[in-house]
Parts: C-alpha cells; sequence; structure tokens
C-alpha cells in the first residue's frame, strides 16, 4: 500500500491574520460609535433630570401660591408682603406667615416675630427652609428665588399678557428665605423677562397667577 503524500503546503501567515493597519479603522469607528452612544445617553438623562426638576418646582410654587390664597381667604385680608416693626424697619416677609399653610406650623410657633429675621435667635431657622421654597435647580438649605408680584405695594394687580399674577420665579435673585424682601415690583418684569435665556431655565420661568394656576413665562 502506498503511503500518503506528504503535504507540502506551506503556511501563509500572512492570509490568515490581518494587518494592524486593517484593524486600526475599525477600532476608531467602534470607539466613535462608543462615545456618541455615551454622549446621547448623557443628554439624554441631563434632559430628563431638567424636566424632572422643572416639574418639581411648578409644583412648589402652586403650592406656595395655594397658601398664600389660604391665608388671604381664612383672613379676608392680603397677606403682608413684609412686616414691619415701630420704627418702619422691615423685619420679615410673607413666607413666614404662610408656614402653617404648608405643614410648618411647629417652626412657625418657634419664630420670634417681634424681632428681625436676623436676630440671634430667628437665625436658628435660617437653614431649615421648607423644600417648596427652592427650586431643585439652585439646590439650597436657605435661599429662595420665589417672589410675590406686586404693583404699588399691593399683591395680585400687576398683569403679564393679559393675566394676573400672585407670584414669578426670578432665577438670579436668590435671597434667604426669612429675608423682608420678598416682592418684585410690577415694573420689574419687563427687565427680568429679558434675562430668562441667562437664567439656566430651559423651559423659562414659572408664575403663579391669581387663580392659583401656573404658568412659564417666556421672553
Amino acid at each position: 500500500m502506498d503511503a500518503a503524500a506528504p503535504n507540502t503546503e506551506q503556511f501563509d501567515d500572512s492570509q490568515k491574520r490581518p494587518s494592524r493597519r486593517s484593524i486600526w479603522p475599525t477600532l476608531l469607528t467602534v470607539g466613535a460609535v462608543v462615545l456618541v452612544l455615551a454622549a446621547i445617553t448623557f443628554l439624554a438623562r441631563r434632559a430628563t433630570k431638567d424636566t424632572e426638576n422643572c416639574l418639581t418646582c411648578a409644583n412648589n410654587m402652586r403650592q406656595l401660591g395655594l397658601a398664600v390664597l389660604m391665608y388671604q381667604t381664612s383672613r379676608k385680608e392680603q397677606i403682608p408682603v413684609y412686616t414691619v416693626d415701630a420704627n418702619g424697619k422691615r423685619l420679615y416677609s410673607w413666607r413666614v406667615h404662610v408656614l402653617p399653610y404648608i405643614e410648618e406650623k411647629s417652626l412657625f410657633n418657634q419664630y420670634n416675630f417681634k424681632e428681625p429675621f436676623d436676630s440671634p435667635h430667628n437665625q436658628k431657622f435660617a437653614n431649615r427652609m421648607d423644600t417648596e421654597f427652592c427650586c431643585p435647580f439652585h439646590e439650597s438649605t436657605s435661599e429662595t428665588s420665589y417672589f410675590l408680584v406686586t404693583k404699588n405695594g399691593k399683591v395680585g394687580e400687576c398683569e403679564i399678557d393679559g393675566e394676573k399674577v400672585l407670584m414669578i420665579e426670578v432665577p438670579d435673585r436668590r435671597v434667604n428665605w426669612l429675608s423682608p424682601h420678598g416682592e418684585v415690583e410690577c415694573d420689574e418684569i419687563p427687565a427680568i423677562r429679558a434675562r430668562i435665556k441667562e437664567m439656566g431655565h430651559p423651559l423659562g420661568i414659572g408664575i403663579v397667577l391669581v387663580d392659583g394656576s401656573f404658568k412659564r413665562l417666556t421672553e
């Protein structure tokens, strides 16, 4: 029986293994795809977060607007925009008055209404701000950007686009929540509106109308 002929075919390494030069374009393409997908994921999460913040901010303003309206209904008088002492010095703002209407009656009862907001006693509460006073776009335990809107000292008389406004959000004007400076005058609205794009609120700034409804104000 004849022996099998030896296999004389030689192994050609160049036919079995691609060159490094041919791999690099593929790796670069894969890397670019990964970066694009990562960027899309980041932007999607950012958009979701922004939407959540806008909804939370809107809900906070609705609750505060409702608290103001409840105060005025129960007392049959306009809420004091700020309270003064015998010498006319501002002591604190409307935000202290609405505490019982946002489930903060305990804090309300501890507050000393005969002293200014920055007295040693009242300063103990400076960092105990209820979350409803805070816009989640700038998390804080002490600063708020929600203001009542006044016209000639009266709340609810200012009109924006034909609708009477109770409250407005001014993201680039933050004050301690106990501060007696809790209002924005009607004639300030055009200047505030012109700055909306610079304020970092993608959907516009919030306003609460005198009927308690919420809207977004854009340029």
